[in-house]
Parts: structure tokens; sequence; C-alpha cells
């Protein structure tokens, strides 16, 4: 679905400009890259709304983000359900931090997420350019972002590293 929109709305606007100075290719991934986002962000919020958790929801999935756009990790071949997992993923993040009340547990579990990303980030740079200059930047810039909750000691944000966390680790290729 996401990426049959993306072909339409590129179609639109290569039909109404064909003049238009970018080539389709990267209008494509562009209108994809924002198509996914706009999905998470839309099914989260509106579980977040029916929920009365949208700020904190809002606030798991922004962490998750930012982190995933430096650490990387897992992709799901079809945009449709990288983006009903992801919203799957970070929705309950706010609904379960209860359970994380206790400060011992909230930074063990930030400690672990810290020492997942610190071994395993950043992954799925295969297609960058500047693989060998980015990618301990990258490193230094997860372990940093994953490393402020010791500061802030949120559980939300706690949950959001760990979910991340998980998916840097390898898996077996199907």
């Amino acid at each position: 679905m996401i990426e049959s929109m993306a072909k339409k709305w590129v179609n639109w606007i290569k039909a109404t400009d064909p003049e238009f100075p970018i080539s389709r290719e990267v209008l494509e991934y562009a209108a994809l890259v924002t198509l996914n986002l706009g999905s998470v962000l839309f099914l989260s919020l509106i579980i977040g709304l029916i929920s009365g958790k949208s700020i904190e929801t809002l606030m798991g999935l922004s962490a998750f983000v930012i982190l995933r756009m430096f650490s990387g990790g897992f992709h799901f071949k079809s945009l449709d359900v990288c983006a009903i997992i992801s919203a799957i993923l970070v929705t309950p993040i706010p609904h379960i931090t209860m359970l994380l009340d206790e400060r011992v547990v909230t930074m063990t579990i930030n400690g672990v997420s810290l020492i997942v990303v610190a071994l395993k980030a950043p992954t799925s740079l295969k297609n960058t350019r500047y693989t060998d200059r980015i990618r301990p930047i990258f490193k230094a810039v997860s372990i940093l972002i994953v490393s402020s909750n010791f500061f802030f000691q949120s559980p939300v944000l706690t949950l959001s590293f760990f979910t991340q966390a998980l998916l840097l680790l390898p898996r077996e290729r199907r």
C-alpha cells in the first residue's frame, strides 16, 4: 500500500511538472520514507489518543526513531509490515512503564540497551558510501543517546531504547 501510494504521488508530481528537477527514483525514495514515517506516526497517535497517552506515545516514538537513525537495525521487506510492526512495538511503551517504577529496574534495562548498542550499532549501513568514516560517529551518537537516559531516568525512554536495541541483534535469514 505504501509503495503504491508513493508511486502514485511521484506520478502526480511528474505529470503536474514534467520538468521537475528531481529524478523519479529520488522522489520515490523520499515519498516512501515520508509515507512510512507518517503511517507509523498516524497509527501510534491514534492509539495514543484513544488511550489518553498521546504525549508519552510521541515521546517514545521520537526516542525510538532518533536512536534508529543512528544505530540502524532490522528491516522488513515490506514498508506496510514495517509501519504496522513499528506502531505495535512503540505504542504499548507508555502503558507498560508502570512496571518500571523502580529506578533500579529502569537503569538496569537502560544499561542492557547501552551494552547492546555499544556492541552492535550501527547496523544496516551497507548502502552508505561513507560507511567506514560514519560507523564510529554513528556508534558514538547512539551510545550518547542511550546514555542520556541515565540522566533523564525516563521509563518511556528506557523501553524505547530497549526495543530499538533488540532490533540490532542478529536474526536468521529465512
